[in-house]
């Protein structure tokens, strides 16, 4: 990898990152609060769920299980950006 290239993981931070300012962005100039920011993250679940089970025939208490573990390990990096004084 040259310096000009991300790594997987950095590139995905920051993919994510655009994503979730556009969606909140969007959502805020609607007159959206906290919990319509939750729906759509519920909304983006279930079609990650959906998206595992049309391309990978996974049962839906398998995705189930798999996005409740990626919510672990999006804690587990919140808290790691605390820590490091990044909030």
């Amino acid at each position: 990898m040259t310096d000009f290239e991300e790594r997987p993981h950095d590139r995905h931070t920051r993919l994510a990152g655009e994503f979730v300012q556009k969606i909140v962005r969007e959502e805020m100039k609607s007159g959206g609060d906290y919990a319509s920011i939750l729906v759509i993250l519920e909304s983006i679940m279930l079609g990650v769920m959906l998206v595992n089970h049309n391309l990978f025939g996974m049962s839906p208490r398998k995705s189930a299980m798999l996005v409740e573990a990626a919510g672990e390990k999006a804690l587990e990096r919140f808290l790691g950006l605390e820590k490091e004084g990044k909030l």
